[in-house]
């Protein structure tokens, strides 16, 4: 068979044939519901576990293979179309090569995940009133999302409509600079010319957050929903940059 996994970006299957993946057995990540913000939310608890039975014709290339793999590599796998998701994984168990032809082994090898979360390998860059449409079927909490905030004005507050978390950002209007760009992973906030900028003028000290931290949580549609007040526009034009999680 020919294995859809990939890690870090490269199949698991040799390209030289040395080694492919024969079988393959996917236990998923076990999880509970918390409430947050009077909502209840899915977190992970025993993160996955992939089993994999290689059929392998050089051993000490597929050994030496295996031990150049880092802790927290990413795993990927497709989710329909063009879509793939990415975890870190760890190399958890490799049993001892069994001859079963001349030059034939078969050499099974325990995958598991770190955070049991799987991510959109790519972001999505969504217009704000445009994602409560947006039919993401997340499961868990996004981490680490990124927010466009066009003319803002002194006082800006980001809320997860479903969970409640907040942060809020408060600086002097910058007529010449639109663009406040808050990213929730770096606590960071940036002024700029251009929706994502790069480069920009440093305004993390305006920046605060809710004490549990802020997190944008799916509904149980697995659909998202995210409130800015404190804007010059009225239509809701801001953009979020975001990874799905499963």
């Amino acid at each position: 068979m020919a294995t859809d996994y990939k890690i870090d970006g490269v199949s698991l299957d040799d390209a030289g044939g040395r080694w492919q993946v024969g079988a393959e057995i996917y236990q998923p990540t076990e999880t509970v519901s918390v409430s947050r913000g009077g909502a209840d939310v899915r977190v992970p608890t025993t993160p996955f576990v992939l089993f994999q039975t290689f059929t392998v014709r050089d051993v000490t290339a597929f050994r030496e293979w295996l031990d150049s793999i880092p802790f927290g590599a990413s795993l990927s796998r497709p989710m329909g179309g063009q879509t793939r998701l990415e975890s870190p994984v760890a190399v958890e168990y490799v049993r001892d090569p069994f001859q079963i032809r001349a030059d034939t082994y078969v050499v099974h090898v325990t995958w598991r995940g770190l955070t049991g979360v799987w991510r959109e390998a790519s972001p999505r860059q969504i217009v704000l009133r445009s994602l409560p449409a947006w039919d993401a079927q997340a499961v868990f909490p996004s981490d680490g999302i990124r927010l466009s905030v066009l003319n803002p004005l002194a006082r800006v507050k980001v809320t997860c409509g479903v969970s409640g978390s907040w942060l809020m950002w408060e600086g002097p209007v910058n007529g010449s600079r639109p663009h406040l760009l808050i990213d929730t992973d770096t606590l960071r906030a940036r002024r700029g010319v251009e929706w994502f900028p790069h480069t920009g003028v440093d305004v993390s000290d305006g920046l605060t957050v809710c004490p549990d931290g802020f997190t944008l949580c799916p509904g149980k549609d697995g659909k998202f929903s995210l409130n800015v007040d404190g804007s010059q526009s009225t239509d809701n034009p801001h953009k979020v940059e975001i990874r799905a999680a499963y």
